[in-house]
């Protein structure tokens, strides 16, 4: 009897601890599934014979992949390779490509697997987003649950993760954003800064160029917390400034270990050559930068506009967030300067220019816009919960954003919403603001439209995120693995006849690392952190060479 007794209280524990977190699952669960059955549907191995590393995960971070797990299973040096570049620094490549804690999966999967560990690792990743999303809603804005749950998946699949995430270094710094930034309210409101420290620190270690943009914004939301801080005097203000510093060195000194070798090998690099823009000009017209928050636009995966969908009903809102009674007027104006600031950076060279590291990349444009989605999402959220200040009489006035956006884009015929995009977008602030209205008037069915209104807003977002996965498209698996066993064994007939020091490349190519796929000691190379020293020789030599790649 006392056996069945302890192995009853064993099950109750475990019930209880399911329930306890079962939100944060939710948070990360959800954005895995979705993304998942887009996979699934396009024929994804195991159910099908494609890959989801397009672009240049194809040609550079798969091959990156292959590389890391040789050097951990062959215990070979971590600071050079001679597999690509006629040699290399690898450690610059690890600190921009590898360094996230999540690619130690390698040393458990087989090499014939690699493309799928990079696919796992994506998943992990997009869910680690939702989860470290939900945690910040639920612990800084004071409210979890369902609700939290699908303004997290919102994050978890903006339309900066469906179109950029295939850059799989980039989203470890996405999903540490959100706990970065609550443990700077915690440091300045709460004098505790040792959740910043630490979140800021990995952040720099994982990926030291996207944390550029985190440090830049770090300083602007400091001062936001600084206006927003109750019973200001100045020595408050002077520790909470000595706090943000001291933490912000020491998280910079932890990745040192990283900046400092990627930092001179940044500077023998094309971009070092880079200049400050003397004249001011945008990049779109701002038509065109608007429709990028409507739904059922395709994201942009390499050239375009950058990628600011996060839901058709965050822009709805946003209205609602600014006539809501029961948030303070000062709180609405400093969000809401910061995210028009943000939104301004992304569209004017001079800012978008020292955003992404002082230098103007070669596409992706719009490298910070998850910044600015995470500023709406947090306006949004927060205007949510607190529906109960939302204007009885003019809750309409929430559809007018949309709704002249959506009436601009058509007189400027603006050319990523087609009539399908315009009709959908119609369609859906029709619906929503039909039910927005029901929960805001006083009456017994307004627990019920609420939570439609969420249903349909965890639906749009997981629509809209199938529909852009499947958008970016997927590459050929089978052919990516078709030479490994031949390359392999012509690999160890040279071995085996010559111990000397020989170069090796693969005479058809398929990608433009093949030789690092391949773990040959070629000379063929496209890396972030190519030399421009050596990139000048090759076109010197009649190789091909154009910016940050050469090849055989």
């Amino acid at each position: 009897m006392k056996l069945m007794h302890i192995k009853s209280k064993e099950k109750s524990g475990k019930r209880r601890w399911y329930i306890r977190y079962r939100w944060q699952l939710l948070a990360f669960l959800i954005p895995i599934v979705v993304a998942a059955t887009a996979f699934i549907c396009q024929g994804v191995w195991p159910f099908g014979s494609r890959g989801i590393s397009i672009i240049d995960s194809y040609h550079q971070y798969v091959p990156f992949f292959s590389e890391l797990q040789y050097k951990w299973r062959h215990l070979d040096s971590m600071a050079y390779t001679w597999h690509g570049g006629l040699g290399t620094n690898f450690i610059s490549i690890y600190a921009y490509y590898l360094a996230s804690p999540l690619n130690l999966l390698l040393i458990l999967m087989p090499r014939n697997l690699i493309m799928e560990t990079f696919a796992i690792i994506y998943l992990l990743k997009i869910g680690l987003c939702g989860l470290t999303f939900y945690t910040y809603l639920s612990r800084r804005l004071g409210k979890g649950g369902l609700t939290a749950v699908v303004f997290s998946v919102t994050y978890a699949l903006s339309g900066y993760v469906i179109g950029y995430g295939w850059n799989i270094m980039w989203l470890d710094c996405i999903a540490l954003l959100p706990i970065i930034l609550m443990g700077l309210e915690k440091l300045v409101h709460q004098r505790d800064g040792l959740t910043y420290g630490l979140a800021l620190a990995l952040c720099i270690y994982c990926n030291y160029y996207i944390s550029i943009m985190i440090c830049i914004f770090l300083c602007l939301y400091f001062a936001v917390q600084l206006i927003l801080m109750k019973r200001k005097t100045i020595r408050k203000i002077g520790a909470a400034v000595g706090r943000f510093t001291g933490y912000s060195l020491l998280s910079g000194a932890f990745g040192a270990v990283m900046l400092l070798p990627a930092f001179c090998t940044l500077l023998s690099t094309k971009s070092a050559e880079s200049e400050f823009p003397t004249a001011v000009t945008f990049y779109t017209e701002t038509a065109e930068l608007f429709g990028q928050h409507l739904a059922a636009v395709a994201p942009t995966s390499l050239t375009g506009d950058p990628n600011l969908y996060c839901g058709l009903f965050i822009l709805l809102l946003i209205p609602l967030y600014w006539m809501n009674k029961k948030i303070d007027l000062k709180e609405k104006i400093i969000y809401s300067l910061l995210a028009a600031f943000m939104l301004f950076s992304l569209n004017m060279n001079i800012l978008a220019y020292i955003w992404q590291g002082f230098h103007f990349p070669n596409g992706l444009p719009g490298r910070f816009s998850f910044i600015y989605i995470f500023l709406l999402i947090r306006m949004g959220y927060e205007g949510f919960i607190k529906r109960s200040g939302w204007p009885k009489y003019f809750w309409f006035l929430s559809a007018v954003p949309a709704c002249v956006l959506l009436g601009w884009s058509v007189f400027h015929q603006v050319e990523n919403i087609s009539d399908i995009v315009f009709w959908i977008n119609i369609a859906l602030t029709g619906i929503y603001i039909v039910l927005i209205g029901m929960a805001a008037l006083r009456w017994k069915g307004r627990r019920s439209a609420t939570i439609a209104l969420v249903s349909l807003f965890l639906v749009e977002i997981c629509g809209n995120s199938v529909y852009g996965l499947c958008a970016n498209g997927t590459v050929d698996r089978k052919g990516y693995y078709s030479d490994q066993d031949a390359v392999e064994e012509l690999k160890g007939r040279v071995a085996a006849q010559d111990d000397s020091f020989y170069r090796m490349e693969v005479e058809e190519r398929r990608g433009r690392d093949d030789v690092t796929w391949h773990n040959l000691p070629g000379m063929s190379l496209f890396s972030s952190t190519v030399n421009a020293g050596t990139d000048n020789l090759m076109r010197r030599l009649g190789f091909y060479a154009v910016t940050n790649k050469y090849s055989y």
